[in-house]
């Protein structure tokens, strides 16, 4: 057996069954003339193949990233508008499966990348720490979608719409009804809206979706 360097320096002295170092067991009168012994073809086939198949397999995941980060870069600047006076919560869903949750100040904004739950208190901590100290209300909603979204794991219209309609937090339910004592003040349900986005179809129920029909939408003609 000899090296490239060995052979390359008085390359006519070495006999064509001479070994090669590093060439996959392929002799030297293989390589002069190009030929590749069919063991050798087979693996090398073989590797060729599970490389390729592993290129395309990370092809396939940098471009769905991408795809979600587009997603995400779209929402933020959506969200972060011109002019805004206030904070916001944005929880925007797209086809296919990507969400993005999007917070935001008069002057700042925080992003929450895949689908998750979000009330009325901020999650990001810089944001937080420049917000009021988060509701009972809102504290215990969010630990109650959480807690039910984890239990259930929804995966249809109707499971979403009962767990709209659930009253077991507090001091704040899901479906909040308003406080009589409140008056005009009181906190409640205005509307309760669920979408699903591949077929292009929205429910809404008026007011509190324990008491309400939800009425079907086809967003077909808008989206």
């Amino acid at each position: 057996m000899a090296t490239w360097d060995e052979i390359l320096e008085d390359r006519n002295t070495y006999p064509d069954d001479l070994k090669v170092e590093n060439a996959g067991g392929l002799t030297l009168g293989e390589l002069r003339n190009g030929v590749i012994p069919k063991r050798d073809m087979t693996k090398l086939t073989e590797r060729h193949k599970s490389e390729r198949e592993s290129l395309q397999s990370e092809l396939q995941r940098h471009q769905q990233g991408t795809a979600v980060l587009q997603q995400q870069l779209q929402a933020a600047l959506a969200a972060q508008g011109v002019a805004r006076a206030g904070g916001y919560g944005h929880v925007f869903a797209f086809g296919g499966g990507g969400a993005v949750i999007v917070e935001t100040t008069a002057k700042h904004h925080a992003t929450h990348p895949g689908p998750g739950v979000h009330t009325n208190h901020y999650l990001d901590a810089d944001l937080a720490a420049m917000a009021p100290e988060a509701s009972e209300g809102s504290r215990g909603r969010f630990s109650r979608l959480s807690e039910l979204i984890e239990e259930r794991q929804p995966s249809s219209i109707e499971d979403v719409i009962e767990i709209m309609k659930d009253h077991g937090s507090s001091p704040q339910a899901i479906c909040l009804h308003p406080d009589p004592e409140e008056g005009e003040e009181a906190s409640a349900v205005m509307f309760s809206m669920v979408t699903e986005l591949e077929t292009k179809t929205m429910w809404v129920a008026p007011g509190n979706p324990c008491e309400n029909d939800y009425i079907q939408i086809s967003l077909e003609a808008v989206a």
